[in-house]
């Protein structure tokens, strides 16, 4: 008989793995060759198996099962998705009162990505450029995710050294037209 060659794919992002399950029938006795459709090839009978393409992009992948001299092909195609690579840069901002703004510089070699900002403070932004004022001062780490419209994931995390601004404060007596107007420096020292 002539196997029905059949199988499934998994797709992933750079650097993972693409699996296929090969699901011919029938199953035993069947010698199985994958052709990758980068110019990789692989003689394997197991049920899964996977493989990590050097490069993203869409391949032709072809399985040939041959049974006693009999043989049959099915070709699909699979993807290994790019995967962006998160990148950013402060703008502007050095102390608690001013407001911090970030330039991101993530890339990716094909499609869209989505940010989603963590500044280290319980606050959150998922714009491209955000700009944030700090309620405090000190070392924040800064974190950015990216995201590919396929899934694929990269973040990076920079310090960013928030410095506490000058606290002024002074009261004052009632101004009156008949008297002069006191005022107190109350400015913690």
């Amino acid at each position: 008989p002539i196997p029905t060659v059949k199988f499934t794919k998994t797709n992933a992002c750079e650097g993972n793995d693409v699996v296929f399950t090969n699901l011919t029938t029938p199953s035993s006795g069947v010698n199985s060759s994958w052709n990758f459709g980068n110019g990789v090839t692989k003689n394997d009978n197991a049920v899964t198996v996977k493989y990590k393409y050097p490069v993203a992009g869409a391949y032709n992948v072809t399985l040939t099962a041959n049974l006693n001299g009999c043989a049959a092909t099915n070709t699909q195609r699979v993807y290994q998705f790019p995967k962006p690579k998160a990148s950013y840069t402060k703008v502007s901002g050095s102390c608690d009162n001013d407001e911090f703004s970030f330039n991101n510089t993530s890339t990716i070699a094909s499609g869209t990505i989505g940010s989603n900002w963590d500044f280290n403070d319980g606050n959150y932004s998922t714009e491209e450029d955000p700009s944030h004022t700090f309620s405090s001062s000190g070392a924040k780490d800064v974190k950015l995710v990216v995201t590919s419209v396929f899934g694929c994931k990269d973040s990076v995390t920079k310090p960013i050294n928030v410095l506490e601004s000058p606290k002024v404060a002074f009261v004052n007596t009632a101004a009156c037209s008949r008297t002069a107007t006191e005022f107190t420096n109350t400015t913690p020292v």
